[in-house]
């Protein structure tokens, strides 16, 4: 059973995400380890959690119960992570605490199976799906994908729907963003950023070279048009925040299969389109059940919690 009402705010952070939620109606479960974040989170949703419709649990989701150090990244709080060398990438400086530690099992045992889980926590996301049973699956999940593995182990708790998401711009990851022939041209282009030079001096390849240059541009100057017109539903989504969920999310649910080709392509083909490795750049896999039910809206919520099997 879970509640149709309630969504888990995994790693809530500064609460952008869970200002969405609660602007939409839902009432929510906000999970943050950092008692700083915690805090200024208690003081800008505070009429949601005098109203209940919000709970803050300060703790860090862990195999194990106690208190653990935990690394909390300066300047990019969402890096904040038990893995040093996550907290720390890229030259960031950062600083230990000890903070309370929590199963993700108690929890859900706690407050209730949501309708949507969303999970972003800095090396620490297996932690939460590895606590979950087939019985307990919320039928809307999204977490960030680092591998094919994370999609076996959504197939694993039932989840037959897939949608790989770019984060950037909350657009779903295609063949097209990384197989098209203008996008290779860009490749080569950006390897090879002396090739005006070079074409200049080859009259016979001159002219069908820059057409096709030509080419490239516009149809990457299309697709950030169509990108800018704001994601799912005209939305705009601070940076850093996990954006739609459910079936708002952009584009066509896949299959397993065709999910992990796709994610599997991106990893040998596609990530010169989005930036070299140390970039600020992440993809969240959504997953849904097959009999997931859809709320565009939750005025109906506000009466009470519905409970669905």
């Amino acid at each position: 059973m879970f509640q149709s009402d309630l969504i888990y705010d995994v790693g809530m952070n500064n609460g952008d995400d869970t200002a969405f939620y609660l602007e939409r109606g839902y009432r929510v479960v906000g999970i943050e380890a950092d008692p700083v974040l915690a805090g200024s989170c208690a003081e800008r949703f505070s009429s949601a959690l005098s109203d209940g419709r919000l709970e803050i649990v300060n703790v860090a989701v862990a195999p194990t119960e106690g208190r653990q150090t935990f690394y909390v990244c300066e300047g990019k709080s969402e890096w904040s992570s038990f893995d040093i060398s996550i907290a720390s990438k890229f030259g960031r400086k950062c600083h230990a605490i000890e903070v309370e530690c929590r199963r993700f099992g108690d929890i859900l045992g706690q407050y209730g199976v949501p309708y949507y889980l969303k999970v972003d926590i800095e090396g620490c996301d297996r932690v939460c799906l590895d606590a979950i049973t087939r019985e307990e699956a919320p039928p809307y999940l999204s977490v960030e994908i680092s591998g094919v593995d994370d999609l076996s182990v959504l197939r694993g708790l039932g989840y037959q729907r897939f949608k790989i998401i770019r984060q950037n711009d909350h657009r779903q990851l295609r063949f097209e963003d990384f197989c098209t022939i203008a996008c290779c041209l860009k490749v080569q282009l950006e390897k090879a950023r002396r090739l005006r030079s070079v074409v200049g001096a080859c009259a016979n390849v001159k002219r069908p070279i820059a057409l096709a240059v030509r080419g490239a541009r516009g149809f990457f100057q299309r697709r950030a048009a169509s990108e800018d017109s704001g994601g799912a539903a005209g939305a705009r989504f601070p940076a850093g925040s996990s954006g739609p969920f459910a079936e708002e999310t952009d584009g066509e649910w896949q299959s397993f299969e065709e999910a992990a080709l796709c994610w599997l392509g991106f990893q040998r083909l596609g990530k010169h389109r989005f930036g070299p490795v140390g970039s600020q750049f992440w993809f969240d896999v959504h997953a849904a059940l097959e009999s997931a039910p859809s709320f565009s809206s939750l005025g109906h919520a506000r009466a009470g919690a519905i409970s669905w099997a």
